[in-house]
């Protein structure tokens, strides 16, 4: 025997010979009131998506500072920053004495 049907016989044998069945078969009569359900909820769906995603473009990002931009502002003003808390500093110690 070829190792093909070798094959297919393990498939038939674990598929529970249910290899070669075709696919569930919908019920070739349904109620006008399923089928105005179904397209109501497909509408409403759509609808959905479009609202958020009117939402997403509408919404402003948040404008956030990663890591190496606070590394890069810290070392580029700590000229700046560096002498204004040092006199901070030495105010706040002069009147606490």
């Amino acid at each position: 025997m070829s190792s093909f049907a070798d094959a297919m016989m393990m498939a038939s044998l674990l598929n529970n010979g249910s290899m070669f069945e075709n696919r569930r078969q919908r019920d070739p009569y349904i109620d006008p009131f399923t089928a105005w359900r179904r397209v109501e909820r497909q509408f409403e769906v759509r609808e959905e998506k479009e609202k958020k995603d009117k939402e997403k473009k509408d919404k402003k990002p948040e404008t956030k500072i990663s890591y190496l931009e606070a590394v890069f502002w810290l070392f580029f003003l700590s000229p700046i920053i560096g002498p204004i808390w040092y006199n901070l500093e030495n105010a706040l110690i002069k009147t606490m004495h």
